[in-house]
């Protein structure tokens, strides 16, 4: 178990934590069910191991963990030797690596969506050259504060959503070609339909392909009719949010 543990794979373990009336399954039972639907070892099989591995595969996709409770009423196991149902608790906890938001901008909007993010306890990363990026620390739980947008040290995988806001879109087009080919499942970027005509050309012409382009979603943010540089960024907020609980 210890090795599955350390393979660095998305996965949820599950554990029992209680059990009453009739229930068979030892105390401290476990089953690991990893992102891709394999699972390894047993809580005795029934109607419980597979409600168990049913939730497990709902939580290793939002890397989430939860306390699962089971329970089965008499009548329901009228056709089995029991006399009785059980009630059992099962702690599932994520391990894995933690999906986190990678905000390219610590402008105004990019500020505010750090603060929404930290409120409903999203890992998040500020990117941005100094002296923006310091405003930032006290709202992010990293900082990276760039010296050369050409050169970007971040790490973009499956679990980083992206959010672009740098300065006045001076540095969009660097951060697309650091992420657009990357695993991110969101890339999300502000802009006006003519500055993104403008990028669109300029992104193209350096080699990219509308499929490339079509995985940005820009404008960023649900459609709210926001105006304000706060209700921007609870839209963008919103979307992110959104994008996450369906991966």
């Amino acid at each position: 178990m210890k090795a599955v543990l350390e393979s660095n794979r998305p996965l949820v373990l599950a554990t029992v934590v209680d059990r009453k009336t009739s229930s068979e399954r030892p105390l401290g039972a476990k089953i690991v069910v990893f992102d891709d639907g394999t699972v390894v070892g047993s809580l005795g099989g029934g109607k419980l191991e597979e409600a168990v591995v049913k939730r497990a595969k709902e939580l290793v996709k939002t890397g989430e963990s939860a306390l699962f409770s089971y329970v089965e009423h008499r009548s329901q196991v009228a056709n089995t030797d029991r006399t009785c149902g059980e009630r059992t608790l099962v702690f599932l906890e994520y391990f894995g690596p933690r999906k986190r938001v990678l905000v390219f901008g610590a402008g105004t909007i990019g500020m505010n969506v750090l603060r929404i993010l930290r409120e409903i306890n999203y890992t998040t990363v500020v990117i941005d050259e100094p002296p923006f990026c310091e405003h930032a620390k006290d709202l992010a739980d990293e900082v990276i504060c760039l010296e050369d947008w050409k050169n970007i040290p971040v790490e973009v995988d499956r679990y980083s959503f992206v959010v672009v806001l740098t300065r006045g879109h001076a540095h969009d087009l660097d951060v697309l070609r650091h992420v657009v080919r990357s695993e991110a499942p969101y890339i999300g970027m502000i802009g006006s339909p003519k500055k993104n005509a403008e990028l669109k050309d300029a992104f193209l012409k350096e080699g990219f392909t509308e499929d490339d382009w079509n995985r940005i979603k820009t404008p960023i943010g649900l459609d709210i009719n926001a105006q304000t540089p706060e209700e921007i960024a609870l839209a963008i907020a919103a979307e992110v949010v959104s994008f996450w609980r369906k991966k």
